[in-house]
């Protein structure tokens, strides 16, 4: 009987992130094969959770270099800022949960310029009594503006628990209501 010595490579997925500024404040952009996974804040080291949850799911080593999407991105969000983008034209690949991915699913589809309340995000889904568990999905959104959790707030219209902070929140809806 002869023994055959097997070699597995495992395959390592590159996360690329950049760094970018913008008029509310840093955000972390990251790629995994060609497809945006993350667009987080900075502040309050906000991205740090989202980073970990990606490399988690995912067998990765983090590149800090720019990708094509990323500059993509870079260009789509400078337009957004500029008053001159409402949507965003880029592949993404939401890592999470399926309910936190069936949540961000409805959060890009609520029109530009509106509001919804987490109340109302949870009937969207189906869920009517998970209001909390939509709240806390809403708040691991590791794509803030690309997939817009800025459009939700409390039933009583109150902007609470943006990632990118209150004033950054307040800064993007008001680029949305002009």
């Amino acid at each position: 009987m002869t023994h055959h010595n097997r070699i597995s490579f495992i395959m390592t997925n590159i996360l690329s992130i950049v760094n970018t500024p913008t008029p509310c404040g840093d955000i972390v952009l990251g790629d995994i094969n060609g497809s945006l996974c993350l667009s987080d804040w900075i502040l309050n080291n906000h991205h740090l959770k989202s980073i970990a949850r990606i490399c988690k799911a995912n067998n990765v080593a983090i590149s800090y270099s720019s990708t094509p999407i990323i500059e993509s991105a870079i260009t789509q969000l400078s337009e957004y800022f500029q008053g001159n983008r409402t949507s965003f034209q880029l592949p993404t690949m939401l890592i999470g949960t399926d309910f936190q991915k069936a949540v961000w699913r409805a959060i890009n589809n609520i029109p530009f310029g509106c509001l919804i309340s987490y109340s109302e995000l949870a009937q969207t889904i189906g869920m009517p009594r998970a209001v909390r568990a939509v709240a806390n999905a809403v708040g691991a959104n590791p794509l803030p503006i690309i997939i817009p959790c800025h459009r939700v707030t409390t039933n009583r219209g109150e902007h609470t628990g943006f990632s990118g902070g209150i004033n950054a929140k307040l800064q993007i809806l008001t680029i949305e209501s002009k």
